[in-house]
């Protein structure tokens, strides 16, 4: 039984459901034409968020020359194959791929309530899809989603009250780029004191990480470190953590303040090979452990991990890394061809000076990255207590107004 003031409704008559397309590859004319084209990697990067750009658009002769077709702004994209339940609203018109249920809502829903919704339920939307090799939620079935919600104006206090703690986090996430800008200026200035290169195996150590089994992955003090920990922005987060009770066979794979390289990446999404990031210890686990999909590095004596992850995180490390994976399932780095990357030669004098100019600019990205990860534990707290109804939004409110003080 729903709570009071709720009520089962179905999706399809609440909101009009829209499919994508995918115009012609092989029309160049059809692509790079302003118009912004939501594909499975802007939904996985992007879960649960307005978004305003995306990683490829399409043209109007795409558009008119394909079953693609430009929704309205708010329109509500769930995906729907491969990567199932990746949540995003349209922040303005665009058009999306196949892979994607598009819900352009009436009145008696809120896109953002709506955007909640699929968000709770996006383990049990995913029981719904089908496929041996791919996961796909077949039309038919989207078409039969139901949802339980309260009046229009309940639906936009809550989505008030969730909206101001993810205002905060993308703020937070604003605060993070302008840092990682800052950092990168400033070892683009250090490269200009560059007296040559060096391969990188001269200046840091590479040890693989661990293998587990599912019985590994218990309640363990000992975490591991997965693809999952490594975020877009360049920092981990601590949510991509699995307990870790296996044998981690030395105490090189441990990882406390060291720099991991992906090394795997199941999609054969490139970008994710060759992403670099420092890992800290964490509150919940008192070792953390690098999983087999990561590299971890560490600089050999005198070599400051600041500079060593100034090396790493630049474009051209990460070309390097692209053009030395290979795969046809799974993109696997080659670990050999890490230490043969050449690596710019700089005074150790200057290497120490870069170093403690951006460490102030570490903590201070640490420190945000922790109150983002704070704010979104409550928010996801918070947001299956309103959706079921099992919390009033004043309830929230009070709680959210004690975090944003």
């Amino acid at each position: 039984m729903p709570q009071q003031g709720y009520e089962w409704r179905k999706l399809a008559d609440l909101a009009r459901m829209e499919s994508g397309h995918t115009p012609s590859r092989s029309r160049p004319e059809y692509w790079n034409g302003g118009i912004p084209w939501v594909g499975i990697k802007d939904a996985t990067g992007n879960h649960g968020s307005v978004i305003y750009e995306t990683l490829q658009e399409v043209s109007q002769d795409g558009i008119d020359n394909s079953s693609a077709r430009v929704l309205p702004t708010n329109t509500v994209c769930l995906s729907r194959t491969a990567s199932v339940g990746y949540v995003v609203v349209m922040g303005r018109p665009m058009a999306t791929s196949q892979d994607f249920v598009n819900w352009v809502c009436g009145p008696e829903i809120a896109p953002e309530y709506l955007k909640y919704i699929l968000m709770v339920e996006q383990e049990s939307i995913r029981k719904f899809s089908y496929g041996t090799t791919h996961q796909t939620l077949y039309y038919p079935d989207a078409k039969a989603l139901h949802v339980c919600i309260p009046s229009r104006r309940d639906q936009d206090a809550v989505a008030q009250v969730l909206g101001s703690l993810e205002d905060k986090m993308s703020h937070n996430g604003g605060l993070l780029r302008k840092l990682d800008a800052l950092e990168r200026a400033c070892f683009t200035g250090l490269m200009a004191e560059s007296g040559g290169v060096v391969p990188l195996a001269d200046l840091l150590m590479l040890t693989k990480g661990v293998s587990y089994r599912s019985a590994d992955l218990v309640d363990s003090d000992t975490g591991m470190v997965t693809l999952k920990s490594i975020t877009r922005d360049g920092y981990y987060s601590e949510r991509g953590l699995k307990p870790f009770a296996g044998d981690y066979r030395s105490d090189q794979s441990l990882v406390n303040g060291d720099v991991v390289i992906a090394q795997t990446d199941l999609t054969q999404n490139a970008d994710v090979v060759g992403r670099a990031v420092r890992v800290r210890s964490s509150a919940e686990y008192s070792k953390l452990v690098a999983s087999l999909d990561l590299v971890v590095a560490r600089p050999i004596q005198g070599v400051p991990v600041e500079y060593i992850l100034g090396v790493l995180r630049q474009e051209r490390f990460r070309r390097y890394c692209q053009d030395h994976s290979s795969g046809t399932t799974v993109l696997h780095l080659r670990v050999g061809a890490l230490g043969r990357y050449e690596a710019p030669t700089i005074d150790p004098i200057k290497q120490r000076e870069y170093a403690a100019k951006v460490r102030s600019l570490h903590a201070l990205g640490d420190a945000i990255q922790r109150e983002s990860q704070r704010l979104r534990d409550l928010r996801d707290l918070l947001l299956v207590n309103l959706i079921s109804g099992r919390m009033r939004v004043r309830q929230a409110e009070q709680q959210v107004e004690a975090v944003l003080q």
